[in-house]
């Protein structure tokens, strides 16, 4: 009698532990929560996000804000992805660039006028495609390096707000504030000028491959492909090793053999 009530004690026990394990166990997945970690998640509720950048020339010069508008849905991971583009018409978009003021609020409206709209302005933004806009900001308003600047951009229908960027500083020698000049008048496409700085860069510092890269823009615009290609490779004899070359420059060079 006493060998079965020790027994019958036993599976007691056993049964009162696979109980407490049960309930201990977590709880099972809702709808939701699948859908939010899983294929179902929703996609961002305003299709279009916008990125903002500043490039400063030399002290003195006017900078470019470039703005970036694109589609954020189309450029999320593969779950949630949207392939579907997004119509948009710049020709009647608005730009406002303001300093950073208290904590992360807006603070003053910086002086800028719109350079380049997207061609075409009426664009449809895929997960390929970003419509680019430049910005002048004349020298007199332009913030001191360290600010931090934003963009308030009104296109299709909404108003987009961008990342705070900062201001960089000016270069420190007359080489690095040449190619800064140079980099704003390469993307204004502005050629005449970029081929009075380039010459510039490449007698204040014969040895620095930045002059001869962007004397081979000059050259290949103007189309003498032969230059270019003689520019693009001094380019690459100067660079020191483990040196980053200039964004694009292998593909010129294959372009132009």
């Amino acid at each position: 009698m006493t060998r079965r009530l020790w027994l019958l004690a036993g599976v007691l026990i056993v049964a009162g532990a696979g109980v407490a394990v049960w309930r201990s166990r977590p709880a099972a997945p809702s709808r939701s929560s699948v859908a939010n970690n899983g294929v179902a998640a929703q996609a961002p509720t305003s299709p279009l996000a916008v990125r903002l950048s500043i490039s400063p020339g030399m002290p003195g010069d006017p900078a470019l804000a470039v703005v970036r508008v694109f589609n954020m849905r189309a450029r999320q991971p593969a779950p949630i992805r949207v392939e579907t583009p997004v119509a948009v018409d710049f020709a009647t978009a608005t730009f406002a660039l303001e300093t950073e003021g208290a904590g992360e609020t807006a603070g003053p409206r910086i002086a800028a006028t719109v350079f380049r709209l997207p061609q075409p302005t009426a664009m449809s933004l895929d997960a390929t495609t970003t419509a680019s806009t430049m910005l002048n900001i004349d020298a007199a308003a332009m913030p001191p390096a360290g600010a931090r600047v934003r963009a308030t951009v009104v296109v299709g229908g909404q108003s987009l707000v961008s990342n705070w960027a900062d201001v960089p500083a000016p270069g420190a020698t007359q080489a690095d504030q040449l190619a800064s000049r140079a980099r704003v008048e390469d993307m204004r496409g502005d050629t005449g000028a970029l081929a009075r700085t380039a010459e510039a860069l490449i007698a204040a510092a014969p040895q620095d491959p930045r002059g001869y890269f962007f004397r081979g823009i000059v050259l290949e615009r103007s189309g003498d492909r032969a230059g270019a290609l003689t520019a693009y490779r001094a380019t690459l004899d100067r660079l020191r090793p483990g040196a980053e070359p200039p964004l694009g420059l292998y593909e010129r060079i294959r372009r132009l053999q």
